[in-house]
């Protein structure tokens, strides 16, 4: 292969790989749950948005980590368990919201 060839893929390689490496330091915020003993169904529907939001953003925060092994399974653990409380507040919330007619 040519060399100028080489070092234009390199090059590429870290503009590409640069960003996806990056956003394994970082997750996505918890968004906030509203009470749902008192929610409107607006708030309830924004919610379920934003939880949804937030799950598909944590699995990608999951893969990047599956695909670093430095990160450890220390980080991969606490983000799983983040997500697990998450879902369990919004179903509670949920469930409150639906129990009030």
């Amino acid at each position: 292969m040519n060399t100028k060839f080489l070092g234009i893929l390199a090059t590429v390689s870290l503009f590409v790989a640069g960003p996806a490496l990056a956003e394994c330091s970082t997750h996505a915020n918890p968004p906030s749950i509203p009470d749902g003993a008192g929610a409107t169904t607006e708030q309830m529907t924004s919610a379920s948005a934003s939880v949804k939001g937030y799950m598909a953003d944590m699995q990608d925060f999951l893969k990047c980590l599956e695909n670093d092994k430095a990160a450890g399974s220390a980080k991969y653990n606490a983000a799983v368990d983040q997500m697990q409380t998450i879902a369990n507040e919004f179903n509670k919330q949920l469930r409150a919201f639906k129990a009030k007619g």
